[in-house]
């Protein structure tokens, strides 16, 4: 930002040179950015069980449901019945919800159809008699109205995961989660790239590569009989 309005000035010519001209701020960044340290890592499938049964009313179909959807916390929350298409079991996923505010999902591959697997459909069906005559699908049990925001939302998980000899991870593992799972079955790539709301196969690879069936000849293993 500063090199392009440092830019508008030579431009302007209020000053005669770009200083950033002779910087290679790509190497510059590379040194100082920190490192995130945040890691992927799913929970078993034993895990997941023991919260999932741990959970009680609401809070328990909205684990179960993400659990077995991979949505974003936020998208969750701003989850309507309206949304939901039962004879084909699919969902639609076309809304955030951000500190109380509804928004659109942060990209054109965020707006989406989710199959329903089994106990995603099992969680749905099991939270009608909560919300079945409500517009959102989820609600805070503590207010009964609508979540206000993921925060909110992790508050709720952490009491779950407190109850239990767990490790604690936030909720957004209950993504990665899905995400593993479907990989370590066989489940195509560019199909999960869909579900998850990701424009390219990018992030699948550089989250989930190891959780790809591969075997002891180099990594990979032809599909195709040539």
């Amino acid at each position: 930002m500063l090199k392009a309005l440092i830019n508008d000035a030579v431009i302007n010519k209020y000053i005669t040179k770009n200083v950033f001209d002779e910087i290679q701020l790509s190497k510059e960044l590379n040194k100082t950015a920190v490192k995130s340290e945040y890691e992927v890592n799913p929970f078993t499938d034993a895990e997941k069980n023991i919260i999932i049964d741990t959970a009680e009313g609401q809070v328990k179909n909205l684990i179960q449901f993400n659990f077995w959807t991979g949505l974003r916390t936020s998208e969750i929350i701003a989850l309507k019945w309206e949304d939901v298409n039962f004879d084909d079991e699919i969902i639609l996923i076309k809304r955030a919800k951000v500190e109380g505010e509804i928004k659109t999902t942060k990209t054109k591959a965020g707006i989406r159809k989710i199959l329903l697997l089994p106990k995603a459909l099992e969680a749905l069906i099991n939270q009608r008699q909560f919300t079945g005559n409500d517009e959102f699908i989820f609600n805070n049990p503590n207010t009964n109205k609508p979540w206000h925001s993921s925060n909110k939302l992790a508050d709720a998980w952490k009491k779950v995961i407190d109850k239990t000899a767990v490790d604690y991870r936030n909720p957004y593992q209950m993504r990665h989660t899905y995400a593993s799972t479907l990989l370590s079955n066989g489940e195509n790539i560019f199909w999960l790239a869909t579900q998850l709301g990701h424009e390219n196969t990018e992030m699948i690879f550089k989250h989930y590569g190891k959780w790809i069936p591969q075997d002891a000849k180099n990594g990979y293993k032809f599909v195709g009989k040539y």
